[in-house]
């Protein structure tokens, strides 16, 4: 039988110990009891390769994990081996699965992606998906309305502060967010903490659009 076998690209999750050992309970639902687990955890220049429960046990391993990779591995059955693969870090995060059963494959993906978006946050997600396309709109509106301006000082502060505005909202995005990010030894994560970087997100970008507003208020004469 052909092997089936399906990547997706996933979003930034924040999780603690409690949903890390949950996500491991998902992992391994419908397999073979006997199966094996891997982890390669990186923290700064320290790699850590840890089978099954060694990784529970290692005090090495730092409290906050931002880049690992779980392999998950069943010993071949009589419908052939199945694997999962899921990567977790601050540049990118995928899952594989793979097997000769595409049905188990299709609903295992499904599963998991159900399971992690509970913890996904939903700004990483829409700065990601529509961040390109309000940067360009917010250009194409300067380059509309700077010729309504008559002043060349006042063209120029209000350039000046709308590229400003704009870097400080990528690296504020940059600075606030990892990629994904694991509490490893954190029983239960204080909500503030979890989702400290969407309020600050929230936060910033409202000031942004009060500042916006001062702007056109002051120099186009917007009421």
């Amino acid at each position: 039988m052909a092997l089936y076998q399906k990547t997706i690209n996933l979003g930034c999750y924040k999780l603690d110990n409690t949903d890390f050992m949950n996500l491991l309970n998902v992992l391994k639902q419908g397999i073979n009891p006997v199966v094996i687990f891997a982890f390669t955890i990186k923290d700064g220049e320290k790699t850590y390769y840890k089978i099954g429960d060694e990784l529970l046990k290692d005090e090495r391993i730092p409290n906050k994990i931002v880049e690992i990779t779980i392999s998950l591995n069943e010993p071949i059955a009589n419908v052939g081996d199945k694997v999962i693969y899921l990567s977790l870090g601050k540049s990118q995060s995928t899952l594989t699965v793979w097997s000769q059963d595409s049905l188990w494959v299709e609903g295992k993906c499904r599963e998991l992606l159900d399971y992690l978006e509970r913890y996904a946050s939903k700004w990483h997600y829409y700065y990601g998906k529509y961040g390109l396309w309000v940067n360009s709109f917010v250009f194409f509106a300067l380059l509309v309305v700077l010729p309504a301006i008559h002043s060349i000082m006042k063209r120029l502060i209000l350039t000046c502060a709308t590229f400003i505005l704009l870097f400080l909202l990528l690296g504020m995005y940059n600075l606030v967010y990892e990629k994904s990010a694991i509490h490893f030894r954190t029983k239960r994560l204080n909500p503030m903490k979890k989702y400290f970087g969407d309020i600050t997100a929230t936060v910033v970008s409202g000031i942004v659009l009060i500042i916006i507003a001062f702007l056109m208020r002051r120099y186009l004469g917007v009421q």
